[in-house]
């Protein structure tokens, strides 16, 4: 029988769900406004080539983040070489560099003035402020999602099917190719998609390197050509676009997911020492790239900035990051554990449908999350203004209370990092039996005393980890942040966006590190998730 509690668990889920439906809905209401032509000027001039740079970058992201991500999954899985222990939990490290930190770094170290042309000398002119340059950036930044989903996939592959095709004189270069792909491809796939996902969600890297993409070209409608509509109109091209790649990606993915895993362990293959050499080089080029190279250079330019000054602006500003991130990721933690118990609730259909759209947030860009969620909260500051103005004879406005705020930020880390504090909390929840909550309600339970006493307790772990994985997202965010703070509010991405895009790296290296540290943080967590499969090898080279 359906109590009124339900109802109120029902509504409480839809009120989560309309985090990420008003701001799209508002977005459509907008690009359905009539304007002077800006924005007809604006889709006919400029649509056409963002979107081809969109593509173009997701492209080039994904075909770096593919090769540095799978071929070093297949060797650290099949082959003997130095480092194999370590470099699995190494290739994480990347995800601890925001992408347009990355950018930073290669930008100043190939510039004519940069770092590497002052130690190594005269070197060719490279032109860095192109396409080519931030698909790169992004796919050696994201390559650990490929890396990771690709080296669990072929863990989980029977061992003798490689086996088999040996016996069948197939090398094991054609294995990889006919066997151990194909087989891997969904999880692989699913790694890309992530990597896409963030690809044409990218503002910093392409901003700092001038490539005009559908998400950069959000921005600049709205603010340097002060076009509204035009704005919402490119902001609903853009969500047009992830749906539909979206969509078709499921349609591909379930076609050929037919793998089944297998706990026997792989095999490894003992290499030559000359051939382990290369394998050790080869799998530490991501590590490199995509971590060592920008902190080292980080470092060092904050070793030549004015420490003293440097540090004291930015303590101020990390308190300001900490103090968003930990109101956004406690929050977020909490509305996470509401949704995943209002689904075990047997909800009507349309609770079920609301509850899934909560984590599709996170595939919306930030400029389009925040261009939403302002232009929400704009609407609602206005009807308040008149409501109180109506009341007190126009004595007395409150002003921008939620646009104008630390709500607006809040709010729209909601919108976009819901569904990363979903995920571990799901995870916890699914230890308990599915027929716990019905034996408690049985006895006379209330859902509410279900929720505190049984699920919250058990889910304590998953939360946490929901809130240091949604406050280290929240800390790097850059494009809501520019949009929704209010005057005189920086955060550490901020700051140091504004710094790098007036040329001031060196003074931009320490709020940088900042960041760094904080990504630090949920990569520890990845690595003791990977702690099981890096034992597991390590015990396998023992008993070689």
């Amino acid at each position: 029988m359906i109590g009124r509690e339900d109802r109120l668990w029902w509504i409480a889920a839809a009120g989560i769900a309309s985090l990420v439906v008003v701001p799209i809905g508002a977005l459509v209401v907008m690009a359905l406004q009539p304007d002077d032509g800006v924005s007809g000027h604006i889709l006919a001039t400029q649509g056409p080539r963002y979107t081809a740079n969109t593509l173009l970058l997701v492209a080039l992201a994904v075909a770096v983040a593919a090769s540095l991500g799978v071929i070093p999954a297949w060797l650290c899985t099949t082959c003997r070489f130095p480092g194999r222990v370590v470099i699995p939990a190494a290739m994480l490290l990347p995800l601890a560099v925001p992408p347009y930190l990355s950018a930073y770094a290669f930008a100043d170290a190939l510039s004519p003035e940069g770092t590497l042309r002052a130690t190594l000398g005269n070197l060719p002119a490279i032109d860095v402020r192109t396409i080519w340059t931030a698909g790169f950036v992004l796919g050696v930044s994201l390559c650990p999602y490929v890396f990771t989903c690709a080296r669990r996939a072929f863990i989980a592959q029977a061992p003798h099917t490689l086996a088999v095709a040996r016996t069948l004189g197939v090398s094991p270069l054609a294995g990889f190719f006919r066997v151990a792909l194909p087989a891997a491809w969904p999880a692989i796939a699913f790694g890309i998609a992530l990597v896409a996902m963030e690809a044409v969600a990218d503002f910093g890297v392409c901003d700092y390197l001038a490539v005009d993409t559908l998400t950069t070209g959000v921005y600049r409608a709205w603010y340097a050509q002060d076009s509204t509509p035009g704005a919402a109109r490119l902001a609903v091209l853009l969500i047009a676009l992830i749906s539909a790649g979206g969509i078709v990606f499921c349609m591909f993915l379930t076609r050929d997911a037919n793998a089944r895993g297998s706990t026997l362990k792989v095999e490894p293959i003992a290499l030559p020492k000359a051939l382990a050499c290369v394998c050790t080089v080869v799998c530490s080029l991501p590590i490199v790239l995509g971590f060592v190279l920008p902190s080292g250079l980080f470092v060092v330019l904050s070793l030549q900035s004015d420490w003293a000054t440097g540090f004291e602006r930015s303590v101020s500003i990390a308190g300001h990051t900490l103090m968003v991130a930990a109101i956004a990721a406690g929050i977020g933690a909490c509305l996470a554990s509401i949704t995943e118990f209002v689904r075990l609730l047997r909800p009507p259909l349309a609770v079920r449908w609301a509850t899934a759209v909560v984590p599709l947030g996170y595939a919306i860009p930030g400029p389009v999350i925040a261009i939403g969620m302002l232009t929400s909260l704009l609407w609602l500051d206005r009807r308040l203004n008149g409501v109180t103005a109506s009341l007190t004879d126009d004595a007395w406005k409150p002003g921008l209370v939620l646009s104008g705020s630390l709500v607006a930020i809040v709010l729209g880390c909601q919108t976009r990092f819901l569904g990363v504090a979903i995920a571990p909390v799901r995870a916890s929840f699914r230890q308990l039996s599915p027929r716990m909550l019905e034996a408690s309600r049985s006895l006379g339970t209330r859902p509410i005393t279900a929720f505190g006493k049984i699920y919250v307790p058990a889910a304590i772990g998953g939360m946490a980890a929901a809130f240091v994985l949604t406050a280290a997202d929240v800390a790097k965010e850059l494009p809501m942040m520019l949009v929704l703070r209010p005057f005189d509010f920086d955060t550490l991405a901020v700051r140091a966006y504004q710094l790098a895009k007036d040329e001031r790296l060196t003074e931009a290296a320490i709020p940088g590190l900042g960041l760094m540290l904080l990504g630090l943080v949920p990569v520890s967590l990845l690595v003791l998730f990977e702690r099981q499969p890096i034992a597991t090898d390590a015990s396998n080279d023992a008993e070689q």
